[in-house]
């Protein structure tokens, strides 16, 4: 006889699976939405300006403290570029 074992959390997976599709199409649904297209272009708009604050600020803090910014590190590497490629020349 060939004895089968049940698979007690088999329940379970086809509960999360069918919840897990229910969920992606209803957010489907909301997300295909003119008012989710708005919404998320005026998060990122909010968002963009927050960055862009907080980097304004974290520079001026840097320069103050006397550390380099990501802007002078990048203008460094710049000009190392530009000499090593002179010296290769």
């Amino acid at each position: 006889m060939a004895e089968t074992n049940p698979d007690p959390f088999a329940m379970w997976r086809d509960w999360v699976a069918q919840s897990e599709r229910q969920w992606n199409g209803f957010l489907n649904n909301a997300m295909a939405t003119d008012e989710f297209s708005k919404g998320m272009g005026q998060f990122m708009d909010v968002y963009l300006n927050i960055q862009k604050s907080m980097n304004d600020v974290m520079g001026r803090y840097f320069t103050s403290i006397n550390i380099p910014t990501r802007a002078d590190l990048l203008q460094v590497a710049d000009r190392m570029g530009g000499m090593e490629e002179r010296l290769r020349r």
